[in-house]
Order: structure tokens, then C-alpha cells, then sequence
């Protein structure tokens, strides 16, 4: 009993990540059986098992398998692409909006240059072209080339 307290002293104070109860039962396994499950338990009647003593996890774990839940796994990996895939989305939205934006500027700037040259147009079929007028039309195709 007292190498099982002075071991597990020795443990706490070397190791802090683990919890008391973790340090406590691999100090009994390994005082108990060596860091070996045995064949046979020994000391425990007629009839009992190794899972009835470690439990099937413990036996599995003893012998260097372990279950994975699979699922579990996979669901954490789709949580963490889901949660890319809605930041990727939300700057791709911003985009959108400023290029609607810079979209809906260029519409109103042709709209402007359209209305301009059709008026030019209009005067010059008429003959009546004046030099405001074709200020204008150079105006609009200046807006065309800087666009």
C-alpha cells in the first residue's frame, strides 16, 4: 500500500496533464500486474474473465487496439469544411455585393454615354451639330475610355 501512495506522489508531481483517478488506476495496474493483463486473473475465484475485471475497453486497450468511433470522426471533420465552406461563402457574398455595386455604376455611366451620343446622333441627322454638342460626345467617348 505504501509503494502504490509514494508512486502515485511521484506520478502527480511529474505529471500534471493527467487526472488523479487516470494516475491512480495505472499505478494499480502496473503494481497489480506489471503493465500486463494476464491470461488467467489470478486471485479472483473460479469463473472470472479478464473483460469481467477490465472491462472489454480495458482488455482492448491493454492489448494495443482501440475502437474508433468513426462517426465521430467524420462528423468533426464535416463540422470543420461545413464551417470553411460558410466562411468561404460569406467573403464570396461580399464580393458579390461590391462587384453589384461597381456593376450598377457602369450601367448608369452607358446609360449616360447612350443618351449623349443618341442626342448627338439626333443633331447631326438634322443638321444643326453645335460645338456643345460634339463637347459632349467627346465628353461620353472620354467616359468610354476610362471605363
Amino acid at each position: 500500500m505504501e509503494d502504490a501512495n509514494n508512486k502515485v506522489k511521484e506520478c502527480l508531481a511529474s505529471s500534471s496533464s493527467k487526472s488523479r483517478v487516470d494516475i491512480e488506476n495505472e499505478v494499480f495496474n502496473d503494481l497489480m500486474y506489471n503493465g500486463e493483463v494476464p491470461k488467467r486473473p489470478l486471485n479472483y475465484g473460479f469463473g472470472v474473465k479478464q473483460s469481467d475485471i477490465f472491462g472489454v475497453q480495458g482488455l482492448l486497450r491493454k492489448e494495443g487496439s482501440s475502437y474508433v468511433n468513426h462517426s465521430a470522426v467524420q462528423m468533426e471533420n464535416v463540422k470543420v469544411e461545413f464551417s470553411a465552406v460558410k466562411k468561404q461563402n460569406e467573403d464570396l457574398r461580399q464580393k458579390n455585393l461590391a462587384l453589384e455595386s461597381k456593376f450598377d455604376d457602369t450601367t448608369q455611366s452607358f446609360k449616360a454615354i447612350a443618351s449623349h451620343l443618341a442626342q448627338v446622333l439626333k443633331e447631326v441627322r438634322n443638321e444643326n451639330p453645335s460645338a456643345y454638342l460634339f463637347d459632349g460626345a467627346e465628353s461620353a467617348i472620354k467616359l468610354i475610355d476610362t471605363q
